[in-house]
């Protein structure tokens, strides 16, 4: 009977405390906070590093940024590279430093690739070695890289064109009606459509969207 009464005591305490935590959300709450401060928490560009059993992701931030990795099997988090390390490195070779880390693609489990400004770089993180490898044109849109880390497709206007490596681009379509589109993604993202441009997997070959509106009027 007394273990009855002590099971009872214990669940109405537990059932008081739960209720008591209660809080009833305002229209702000699920408005605007839902993004901010009620938002859970994001592990950016979350993946795995190529060829390691480590996975990574991107934290963000003026001084905070960097690639921070870590094992399954273990609780450890190790930061591989910093946004002042980073910046230093571009700074010494006569480049711009970055306000925020960039997205990367890993090449191999030792260098990664990243895009700044109009500069395609490779970065070794074993010996910080910065190179570039590709320069865009600028004021461009859906900018698409390929399979082999070097080429890439991107737009200008209604027109495709194809950075194959910094001293070798080609324009691709030369549309002068501006109701014919290349290269960008067509009904949005109705039909799950997010880009417009494919590269083949051996990077020799670029499939892409042409969309015709010439006989829709203007409105």
């Amino acid at each position: 009977m007394n273990r009855i009464k002590l099971i009872s005591i214990a669940f109405f305490l537990a059932f008081a405390s739960l209720f008591a935590q209660e809080k009833l959300f305002t229209v702000e709450d699920i408005v605007i906070n839902s993004y901010s401060t009620l938002a859970p928490e994001r592990l950016y560009s979350l993946n795995w590093i190529p060829g390691t059993e480590k996975y990574y992701w991107i934290e963000y931030g003026e001084e905070s940024g960097g690639i921070l990795t870590g094992m399954v099997e273990s609780e450890g988090i190790d930061t591989l590279l910093t946004l002042a390390k980073l910046n230093e490195t571009l700074t010494k070779n006569d480049f711009e430093a970055m306000r925020g880390f960039p997205r990367i693609t890993w090449t191999d489990a030792e260098s990664f690739v990243f895009k700044s400004g109009k500069i395609l770089f490779k970065y070794n993180l074993t010996n910080d070695e910065l190179s570039v490898l590709n320069v865009f044109e600028e004021k461009t849109a859906n900018y698409t890289p390929a399979p082999n880390h070097i080429a890439a497709a991107y737009t200008k206007e209604n027109n495709l064109f194809v950075a194959v490596e910094p001293e070798d681009v080609r324009q691709i379509t030369n549309e002068e009606n501006k109701g014919i589109v290349s290269g960008q993604a067509v009904s949005r993202q109705e039909f799950g459509i997010t880009g417009g441009i494919f590269w083949s997997p051996k990077s020799n070959y670029v499939a892409f969207y042409r969309k015709d509106e010439t006989k829709v009027s203007d409105y």
